[in-house]
């Protein structure tokens, strides 16, 4: 039996279609389904999306922290940060003061005692009532009280 000779055509003949069982789209959101080769591959790439997106993944982080904010979620961190600001600040508004250099100084030990103290200070806040029902509230009253008592003191002063 010969080669079976066909005829040519202008194109080629359209490729038949396969059904499978598991289309892609559902393999990508299934990681069991992707080996571990496959799973770095991905996080490569999406590391490499996020860098091609800087701008796009800013913006969207920026949206996700306005949304944490307007949930009145408790940042922390965000509070430490803004609260090292306000200190900086405060120093940098009283150039008159100088500090002796025994104040300058913190030593190992006086460090040591400083940081017991504190985390003392900071669990009986975490189990003050107020703070345990509400830390929103607790903390914008408590700043609000610190606020009257400094303006008193600046006025008596």
């Amino acid at each position: 039996m010969g080669k079976v000779r066909r005829e040519r055509t202008r194109r080629h003949a359209p490729a038949p279609r396969v059904q499978t069982e598991a289309p892609e789209s559902s393999l990508r959101n299934e990681p069991q389904a992707l080996s571990r080769q496959q799973r770095k591959r991905r996080e490569r790439h999406d590391r490499f999306l996020k860098k091609l997106h800087f701008a796009e993944y800013m913006r969207k982080q920026a949206e996700d922290d306005e949304d944490k904010r307007q949930h009145g979620s408790l940042q922390l961190a965000d509070l430490g940060a803004s609260l090292s600001r306000t200190e900086e600040s405060d120093k940098a508004s009283t150039p008159g003061e100088k500090k002796s250099k025994a104040q300058k100084k913190m030593t190992h030990k006086k460090r040591k005692k400083l940081v017991v103290s504190e985390l003392a200070q900071m669990q009986s806040v975490l189990l003050h009532p107020a703070f345990v029902d509400n830390p929103t509230a607790a903390i914008s009253e408590h700043i609000k009280n610190t606020v009257k008592r400094a303006r008193s003191h600046d006025i008596s002063a």
